[in-house]
């Protein structure tokens, strides 16, 4: 177990990955983002971290991120996604630090584009709910359509939310307020 602590070397990009987990900022992040990033930057140690920290400056680099990105969106576009905007937030840390000149996977463009047209309800399916559903569905489904706050924070929405003609509320993914009339 020693062996897993130990400190990377430093002047490779493993050891900018220690650094940023290790970093302030990154304890900020909340436990479940954490836990994600930590997934990423495991695959991102996998790909770049025997790299010297300077090889992460040159444009050439670009390319080399690109093609993960790609080969990683064979098998699923929205987590190559995910990787490289994780790359890139470690990145950015690293330039704010003076440890990277220029973070290469700013910019990179996402492959995954949701189309959720279909999940968007008609006036007839809403109507359709509402001439069947109990009183308390009809609430919470127009609740969900007028606020377009998540399923997570819709289930967890006490009644004590409701203040007169507000909903007021935190996001539960970032921790945002809201209030909706």
């Amino acid at each position: 177990m020693d062996l897993l602590r130990r400190t990377p070397t430093e002047g490779k990009v493993a050891f900018l990955i220690w650094r940023y987990k290790s970093s302030a900022e990154f304890e900020k992040l909340r436990p479940l983002t954490q836990r994600d990033y930590r997934r990423q930057l495991d695959k991102v140690q996998e790909k770049f971290g025997k790299l010297s920290i300077a090889a992460m400056n040159p444009p050439l680099i670009s390319d080399h991120i690109y093609r993960w990105r790609d080969d990683m969106a064979k098998a699923s576009p929205r987590q190559a996604d995910y990787a490289i905007s994780v790359l890139a937030a470690m990145l950015t840390w690293c330039v704010r630090r003076g440890l990277i000149d220029h973070n290469r996977a700013a910019g990179v463009s996402d492959v995954y584009a949701a189309n959720r047209r279909e999940n968007v309800w008609t006036p007839e399916q809403e109507a359709a709910l509402h001439a069947k559903a109990s009183p308390p569905l009809r609430w919470f489904a127009t609740v969900a359509v007028e606020t377009s706050l998540s399923q997570q924070d819709l289930l967890v929405l006490p009644k004590a939310a409701v203040q007169g003609n507000l909903i007021v509320s935190r996001r539960l993914k970032n921790g945002t307020p809201v209030a909706i009339p």
